[in-house]
């Protein structure tokens, strides 16, 4: 496929989505003025929802359109504003499958870029994961490269749970090639190696790859393994196992 950046290759993850998938629909507040100017030009008010300032209700509208069996994107600004939807998440998204036995699906993406933002303060540089992980049949996305960025989300779409889709403003400008490969949510050998495992995701991901690529220059090539989970909610255990006991060492960064 396509050399993309982060940030270009979620845009065109939602982008051949809303083609293929009708009943997507996106929510987010001034989307017509930024980089989905063209989705809502083509798809119309519509499909491309603009909101008012209260992610609780975005987050509510998006639970109950799933409820109708739609599908829906929802674009949170940072991710420290999910602490005032945090009652929509759990409450009402995440428990809807749980609540209802099964008969009803809540098939959400909530979009937040995370960690550093210039300008903000201690007010726009929350990670958040932390805050969710522990909440039943929430899955969670940290990609760390363009490729998981866009399988990731195309993947997310298709759960029958929602799913918190968290981008590190860090690497948005990092480009890199979009395969054919949907790796359908499992944990990806981005390096591979002998001496020891690295297991990332997001930037650290980003990053950890980088230093095996240095090392390897120095002379130690072969000997480091990198894992970039991509989901870290549910975790792919098996590959993270296999690449341990492959090694005999294993290193969580970040």
């Amino acid at each position: 496929m396509n050399t993309l950046n982060y940030r270009d290759a979620v845009v065109k993850a939602l982008e051949d989505s809303m083609r293929d998938e009708p009943r997507l629909i996106i929510i987010g507040q001034n989307l017509s003025s930024h980089a989905f100017k063209q989705l809502a030009e083509t798809y119309g008010a519509e499909r491309v929802r603009d909101s008012s300032i209260s992610e609780s209700a975005m987050v509510g509208m998006a639970a109950g359109a799933a409820m109708k069996g739609l599908k829906v994107v929802v674009m949170i600004a940072y991710a420290d504003i999910a602490s005032v939807c945090h009652m929509a998440i759990v409450q009402s998204a995440a428990k809807l499958h749980y609540l209802t036995n099964g008969r009803l699906n809540c098939p959400v993406v909530i979009r937040m870029p995370i960690a550093r933002f210039r300008g903000h303060g201690p007010e726009g540089n929350e990670v958040a994961a932390s805050w969710f992980y522990n909440v039943p049949d929430l899955n969670i996305a940290m990609p760390g490269s363009a490729d998981e960025a866009y399988w990731n989300f195309c993947e997310a779409l298709q759960r029958k749970t929602p799913t918190l889709f968290l981008e590190d403003r860090a690497i948005h400008a990092r480009a890199g090639v979009v395969s054919g490969s949907n790796p359908g949510g499992k944990a990806r050998i981005t390096r591979s190696g002998d001496r020891l495992t690295i297991i990332a995701a997001g930037r650290t991901a980003a990053l950890a790859g980088d230093a095996a690529d240095e090392l390897a220059k120095e002379g130690g090539r072969g000997r480091i393994e990198v894992i970039s989970l991509g989901f870290i909610k549910p975790l792919d255990r098996e590959t993270i196992f296999k690449a341990a006991i492959k090694t005999g060492r294993a290193h969580r960064a970040g």
